[in-house]
């Protein structure tokens, strides 16, 4: 019948009516779960004694406008008609992967294919240029600057295979 459950549930009043009855018997006689019960209550007491956390206004309000931001975001018709549409959205953008499928999956493996190239690079002339601050700087802008010139190079390559003036 010792067990730090059977103190809690008592405690909580989780116990069906039976089993109260024989923890109360069992409490007169074990002084181990009456010394338990009492530090729970006081522990318990401790507790509910405790001032209550004042809230920031200025803090309420980012968390509210936060909220209202990703409610806006949901509120969009290209959200609203896909949660609305549920299959067909689904079937339909099947339907487009299956049309525009190799143009993506070709941009993608070009991307790809020309980032890996870029990163086999930088690692070579990493080892070759001697550690410090302004070529880490210097590294990462020219990094930066790399992936956007892929980003715009994609935007061609995708633009180009829309006209199928490339394939």
């Amino acid at each position: 019948m010792c067990c730090e459950e059977n103190v809690s549930a008592y405690l909580d009043g989780e116990l069906p009516p039976e089993e109260a009855l024989a923890f109360e018997q069992h409490l007169r006689s074990c002084a181990r779960c009456r010394e338990s019960l009492n530090q729970l209550q006081a522990l318990s007491g401790a507790v509910q004694a405790l001032p209550r956390p004042s809230v920031n206004p200025w803090l309420t309000a980012q968390i509210m406008d936060r909220l209202q931001a990703s409610q806006t975001v949901s509120d969009l018709p290209l959200t609203r008609l896909l949660r609305s549409w549920g299959l067909l959205s689904l079937l339909a953008f099947g339907a487009l992967f299956v049309l525009f499928g190799p143009v993506i999956l070709g941009f993608f493996s070009v991307v790809v294919k020309d980032f890996f190239l870029l990163a086999s690079l930088v690692v070579k002339i990493s080892r070759q240029v001697p550690p410090g601050a302004v070529n880490g700087v210097t590294g990462l802008a020219l990094l930066a600057g790399a992936l956007v010139a892929f980003y715009g190079f994609g935007r061609i390559y995708a633009t180009l295979s829309q006209e199928e003036l490339i394939s």
